[in-house]
């Protein structure tokens, strides 16, 4: 491998760790827990930490390549969990509620990358795709909890009876309870995401939402919506 590929490995990653820097920043700025003020403080002061380690790096460029690379790869993993810690705190420590989709839940910073291949997966019966079209090979992890319990399930259709009572994009027609039927995604961060059927509503959608350089198209049936639930109990 050239030093100039490693240099330039190491200005991606240096890339990653500032914008990871501005979003531990912001989730601190919603929530006022000191415990989790404490906490977000700590994972930006690791954030700090592997920066410096990169610049290190930088500044060695000259010593054994496959050592470098190897001390790249762990600061890499080190980038990734950090993500994954940010966001589920953010997304824990934010008070929106409802129903989203996933364009928003992922402009909002509440899903990571993975999170989205997992859950397009699930909503697309196993066809990952790029925004380029290409389908890409992917396994998602098991989803925790495998199920969801029948008294969310009862809460997400009485949050989602609410939510049509006057939304601007759905003309709703007046069949009931009985018309909801909710199919189990997954969980990820405090997010449930469900494939939706309501035989009340037409919805008036895009059918297609580019996110995160991944392409998800909602199957094209009138009553039925992909979406993401955040529980609008305080017990979650």
């Amino acid at each position: 491998m050239t030093k100039s590929l490693i240099k330039k490995i190491i200005c991606f990653i240096l890339s990653a760790v500032m914008l990871f820097n501005i979003a531990g920043f912001s989730a601190c700025t919603i929530t006022t827990n000191p415990d989790l003020i404490v906490l977000i403080e700590a994972l930006q002061e690791q954030n700090r930490l592997l920066t410096e380690q990169l610049n290190l790096l930088k500044n060695d460029i000259n010593s054994n390549n496959a050592d470098i690379l190897e001390q790249i790869n762990a600061l890499q993993h080190q980038i990734i969990r950090l993500e994954n810690e940010l966001v589920a705190l953010r997304s824990d420590t934010d008070p929106r509620r409802g129903f989203f989709t996933l364009s928003e839940a992922y402009r909002f910073g509440w899903l990571t990358r993975l999170d989205l291949k997992d859950i397009i997966y699930h909503f697309s019966d196993g066809v990952v795709q790029k925004e380029n079209l290409e389908i890409i090979e992917h396994t998602p992890i098991p989803k925790v909890p495998e199920i969801l319990a029948p008294s969310r399930e009862r809460r997400l259709i009485q949050d989602w009876m609410e939510f049509v009572d006057t939304p601007a994009d759905i003309e709703y027609l007046p069949y009931g309870i009985d018309g909801v039927s909710v199919v189990y995604k997954g969980t990820f961060n405090g997010n449930v995401a469900i494939k939706l059927t309501d035989r009340n509503a037409a919805f008036i959608l895009s059918r297609t939402e580019r996110v995160g350089g991944f392409i998800h198209r909602q199957v094209d049936f009138p009553h039925i919506i992909f979406l993401l639930w955040r529980d609008s109990s305080p017990l979650w």
